[in-house]
């Protein structure tokens, strides 16, 4: 990976995760962003960063990165030709824009592929889906799951409309967990723990429990009934969680997300 060329076209919040996981693998120099705003480019040429406000007239990229605001796509994409070496790959991070989208304004057959990142991969801690049309090689798929081994964890989908099932479970699913914990931590606050006790406690839980079922590969159904000991606290606690609607409320809430993904493709 060392001798790949990487041109970023944007670099918001997401391109910049990318481009700070990326940069383990390949070297700044290689790298080219273009920002449409002049903020923040000094910084990336001390990193020895290529940047600027347009697009560079001497290099051409292995990997073109997808990175502006989806309003803004149709406006890069037939930039992008100039820019890109033969057989290059093209690959988004730009929401609700479909790989047909991309195919159809590009203006030339080209390697494909759509990413759902989630902000994990500002902490290199990213669960990432990632669809390819049939113009990547397989090379082009391995240098991709490389790349985004470097911001978490990725897997590669079947199907496009699968990517809505992705922002359903990884890229929507930060704002559920969080808003499980903040109930925790309330609960317990209002039982007499200091709220920053709390929060650190259920944050550490959380992340424990996680990288347990992560290591031992163990269902989660099994692992309740570890914890859950027959008439223990644990087991008082789920029933609680068992009798509501808490099970049918997460599905739906991922049926939503997944229906408005769909939707904002479709008004796209």
């Amino acid at each position: 990976m060392k001798n790949i060329k990487i041109l970023f076209a944007g670099c918001g919040e997401m391109g910049g995760a990318l481009l700070d996981g990326w940069a383990d693998a390949v070297p700044p120099q290689n790298f080219f962003i273009v920002k449409k705003r002049a903020d923040g480019i000094s910084a990336l040429r001390t990193r020895g960063f290529g940047a600027d406000t347009e697009f560079p007239k001497n290099f051409k990229a292995d990997i073109v990165v997808l990175a502006v605001k989806p309003k803004t796509l149709k406006e890069i994409l037939p930039q992008i030709a100039a820019h890109a070496k033969n057989g290059a790959l093209v690959f988004s991070v730009a929401a609700g824009r479909t790989v047909k989208f991309i195919e159809d304004n590009l203006g030339f057959p080209a390697a494909v592929v759509r990413c759902m990142p989630n902000l994990g991969v500002a902490i290199k801690q990213g669960a990432c889906g990632m669809f390819a049309n049939e113009r990547v090689t397989r090379e082009q798929k391995n240098l991709c799951a490389e790349l985004m081994s470097k911001c978490g964890v990725s897997v590669w989908l079947e199907r496009e409309e699968l990517i809505n099932a992705v922002i359903a479970v990884s890229g929507s699913a930060p704002a559920y967990i969080a808003y499980f914990l903040e109930c925790l931590t309330k609960a317990c606050a209002d039982m007499g723990l200091k709220e920053a006790d709390a929060r650190a406690l259920a944050l550490q839980t959380l992340r424990g429990t996680a990288e347990f079922l992560q290591k031992t590969n163990e269902a989660p159904q099994n692992f309740i009934k570890k914890v859950a000991t027959p008439g223990g606290t644990t087991e008082a606690a789920m029933t609680v969680l068992t009798s509501g609607d808490f099970k049918t409320q997460i599905a739906e809430a991922a049926r939503a997300a997944a229906l408005a993904a769909k939707k904002r493709e479709e008004e796209n």
